[in-house]
């Protein structure tokens, strides 16, 4: 019987055809062991052979044939965006969102404008360390607390840390009628503004309580600030309020919040709550900047949200707004150089608006006039006041083009 040498069955089927095929390729491709077949054992092989390697063929232009759908697909979908890339948008609305400080701003706390909003303020006793240096000073309580008018006017008589006293030989009286010497006592971040922040007692609103007291202190609305009137507008309408954000160095939670709106809307003074409210001090806005340093958290904050609004298409040469209002003068200056950058870049079409609440001492002395705007590509000039007090009218019943909020990020508690 004639016999045929081939490959050792562990080889590929296209190797196994080549060898049976021509047995002399034993050698070469190594084989040790040629395998003896008779010619029916070589011609069943060389059939079972040919259909795997059709087989695979077959499998390959399947896979050559998917692969070439796939690639069809995705350069079609690839030329469909580019399409809708460059083919003409259709624009969306202008927008114009309100951005006011609470304390100083919304409500009144300052003496010098009769303000009668105050936050208390804790003070904290020096260390006996510090105290046997200082003859004839005996200790007073631990703690003591202040009305934020009292904090002000003795901040700068205050010790500076532990062992650190500050004007000793200084008796001041707080409006209440007690004496104490202020440089006996120094502010301690951030428990010194403990009824800035969420309380601990589920039963106890500190916001809520700060406004009651002043309402009841304010016969003729002496609790009002500056911008109490546009915050009043603001909250006029549905659509106004949302686009209306309360900026701030308060802690307070969302509930505490809320109170404080539903309590203003019973007694008539808003119609809706604000669409938002950033609590600058908490934790979750620690990408901002430190948690002493509020002036950046405020400039950083109004920075993204510029940012943020500039996506919203316009037609060619409209602006978007955006209006700021606050009375503390490091976060007017912050802001004020956020706002420079942006516009200097030519990049965003936002109109900017900020007004300075401050003290007229304080407006004075500020590089910017008390209402000040900014345009893309331009530096600061006099604003009107009426740009700070928008009057909304009713249009629950109008289709806006868009919604701010789905723009932005979702930072604040109020909703």
């Amino acid at each position: 019987m004639h016999k045929l040498s081939c490959l050792e069955p562990s080889y590929s089927s296209f190797q196994f055809y080549a060898v049976a095929s021509r047995p002399q390729s034993c050698l070469k491709l190594g084989l040790h062991r040629p395998i003896l077949l008779t010619v029916a054992e070589r011609e069943w092989i060389l059939t079972d052979v040919r259909r795997n390697f059709e087989n695979s063929l077959s499998a390959f232009a399947a896979e050559l044939a998917r692969a070439s759908f796939v690639l069809f697909g995705g350069l079609l979908l690839a030329l469909t965006l580019l399409a809708v890339t460059l083919a003409p948008q259709t624009a969306r609305a202008q927008e114009t969102l309100g951005f006011l400080d609470y304390d100083g701003t919304i409500v009144e706390n300052r003496k010098t404008y009769g303000g009668t909003h105050s936050t208390t303020h804790v003070l904290f006793q020096i260390q006996e360390a510090g105290m046997h240096l200082l003859s004839g000073v005996s200790a007073g309580n631990p703690t003591i607390e202040v009305s934020h008018q009292d904090y002000h006017r003795i901040v700068s008589d205050l010790g500076k840390n532990h062992g650190q006293p500050g004007s000793i030989n200084l008796t001041v009286s707080l409006e209440d009628g007690r004496k104490i010497t202020p440089g006996l006592y120094f502010p301690r971040y951030p428990d010194t503004f403990k009824y800035f922040r969420e309380s601990q007692d589920p039963t106890r609103n500190y916001l809520l309580e700060d406004f009651i007291r002043a309402e009841e202190k304010s016969p003729n609305g002496e609790f009002k600030g500056k911008f109490w009137e546009a915050y009043v507008n603001w909250c006029s309408t549905s659509e106004s309020a949302k686009r209306f954000t309360i900026f701030t160095a308060r802690g307070h939670s969302e509930k505490e919040w809320n109170e404080l709106f539903d309590y203003q809307i019973k007694k008539g003074y808003i119609k809706f709550r604000p669409g938002r409210v950033v609590n600058l001090s908490r934790s979750e806005f620690d990408r901002f900047g430190m948690p002493d340093d509020m002036p950046g958290r405020k400039a950083n904050y109004i920075n993204e949200q510029v940012q943020l609004l500039s996506r919203i298409n316009l037609p060619v040469g409209e602006l978007h707004t955006v209006i700021i209002a606050d009375d503390e003068q490091r976060n007017i200056e912050k802001i004020s150089a956020k706002l420079e950058a942006l516009a200097f870049s030519g990049r965003y079409p936002v109109r900017m608006y900020i007004a300075n609440a401050g003290l007229r001492t304080e407006v004075r002395d500020s590089r910017h006039s008390e209402f000040a705007k900014i345009e893309p590509g331009s530096s600061f000039r006099p604003a009107d006041r009426k740009h700070f007090f928008p009057v909304f009218a009713d249009t629950s019943s109008v289709n806006f083009a868009a919604k701010c909020e789905a723009s932005f990020v979702k930072v604040g508690v109020a909703k």
